[in-house]
C-alpha cells in the first residue's frame, strides 16, 4: 500500500470520527473531545503502523478504536475533575457569603452595644457572648 493511500485512509477515519462526535447534541464535553482526539491520533498512528504490515486501513481502524477509548477515558477524568472543582468553588462561594453575613451581624451587634445600659456589654469573637456585670448589695446597706 502506498503512503498516499495510507494517509487517505487515516484522514478518512479521522474525519468520520470527528463528524460523528460533532453531531452529538449540544456542545462537546471533554469526554467527547478526548475520544475524538484520541480516535484521530490512534487512526493516524494505526495507519502508519498498519502500512508497514501491509494493511493501513485495518491499522487505522484498530488504532482509531483504541485511541477513542483511551481519549474518552482521559477526557472523562478531566471532566470529572472540572465538575469537582466547580462544586468546590460553589461551596467556597456559599461559605464566603455566610461569613460576610456573620460579619455584618457582628457589626450590628456592636452598634447595638453602644446603646446598652451600663453594666451590659456584647463581645464579638469566635462566638457572640453577652457579659453582664451587677453590683451586689447587702440588704442592710440598700435601705
Amino acid at each position: 500500500m502506498t503512503i498516499k493511500r495510507t494517509i487517505a485512509a487515516a484522514s478518512a477515519v479521522a474525519v468520520t470520527v470527528t463528524l460523528v462526535a460533532a453531531c452529538a447534541s449540544g456542545p462537546a464535553t471533554k469526554r467527547e473531545k478526548g475520544a475524538a482526539t484520541g480516535a484521530a491520533i490512534g487512526a493516524g498512528s494505526g495507519a502508519i503502523i498498519g502500512s508497514t504490515r501491509g494493511d493501513a486501513v485495518e491499522g487505522a481502524l484498530i488504532g482509531g478504536a483504541i485511541g477513542a477509548i483511551a481519549g474518552g477515558l482521559f477526557g472523562d477524568q478531566s471532566q470529572s475533575q472540572d465538575e469537582e472543582q466547580a462544586a468546590t468553588d460553589e461551596r467556597m462561594r456559599a461559605q464566603e457569603e455566610e461569613l460576610a453575613r456573620q460579619r455584618r451581624e457582628i457589626e450590628e451587634l456592636k452598634r447595638q452595644d453602644a446603646g446598652n445600659a451600663p453594666g451590659i456589654r456584647i463581645v464579638a469573637g469566635q462566638s457572640i457572648c453577652i457579659e453582664a456585670t451587677f453590683r451586689l448589695y447587702s440588704c442592710e446597706s440598700a435601705k
